[in-house]
This record gives structure tokens, C-alpha cells and sequence, in this order.
């Protein structure tokens, strides 16, 4: 579903198919696993079962995708070129759970492409709608 008026998040072009498929899968394959540990042994598990050497572990790891992300945004301001499309999506969705990791987001300098990425009203509904209750 499209909102009227809403640019499409889909590849327009096979170049952008590919970007797509190239960084959804690198966010599943090399992010998702860290990230994950990260949000829940610094967030979400109770306080007596985190385990805050994995959460650093996990921050520690992520710096060598996450610089691979950082030198490729460096030359575009999305990751299939120069429009939001369905692969910041992907990616900003599974490092979102890293973006209170205050000295990763630093070091690996994608913290305003995530802010972009997460400051969008459409996000921000998300956020919203997950909070209510059902």
C-alpha cells in the first residue's frame, strides 16, 4: 500500500533491485545477529539475566559492518543512491536497535543517515502504533 502522492520505496531501475537485495541481505547476515545481542543485553532482558560484556562484545563487532555502511554512504545519501527507498528500510529497522549505542553510533559516523532513516514520519507512526495497547 502507497499513500496518494507518496514516492514508491521499490527499485525503479535494476541497478536499485540490486542495491536493495544487496543491503537487506548484509543487514540480516551481518547485523542482525550483534544487534540483536546488543539490544538485549543492554535493554530488554531483565537487569539479573543481561550480561553487559556481551552487549559490549556485540558493539565491538558491529564496527567493522558498520564501517563498511559508513564508506558507502559516503558517496550517496541512500543506500541504493539518492532516494529512500525499501533498503533503508531494511537496514535502519535492524540497526535501530543499536542507536542508543552512544560510542558505536560515534566511531562508525551513521548516525545521521539512521536519524534520517528513523526521523521519517512513517517510523515514527510505527513507533507509535507499537506502543498502544492492543
Amino acid at each position: 500500500f502507497k499513500p496518494a502522492g507518496q514516492p514508491s520505496l521499490a527499485a525503479e531501475t535494476h541497478a536499485e533491485q540490486a542495491e536493495i537485495l544487496r543491503w537487506s541481505f548484509w543487514a540480516v547476515t551481518e547485523c542482525e545477529k550483534e544487534a540483536l545481542s546488543f539490544l538485549m543485553h543492554s535493554q530488554l532482558m531483565p537487569a539479573a539475566r543481561r550480561k553487559p560484556q556481551l552487549a559490549d562484545e556485540a558493539q565491538r563487532r558491529l564496527r567493522v559492518p558498520l564501517r563498511v555502511l559508513e564508506l558507502h554512504l559516503q558517496t550517496r545519501p541512500y543506500l541504493a543512491g539518492e532516494r529512500f527507498t525499501v533498503a533503508d528500510v531494511c537496514v535502519a529497522s535492524v540497526l535501530a536497535w543499536v542507536e542508543t549505542a552512544q560510542a558505536l553510533m560515534a566511531a562508525c559516523h551513521v548516525a545521521e543517515w539512521l536519524q534520517r532513516c528513523l526521523g521519517r514520519p512513517a517510523f515514527q507512526q510505527v513507533k507509535l502504533m507499537a506502543k498502544k495497547p492492543d
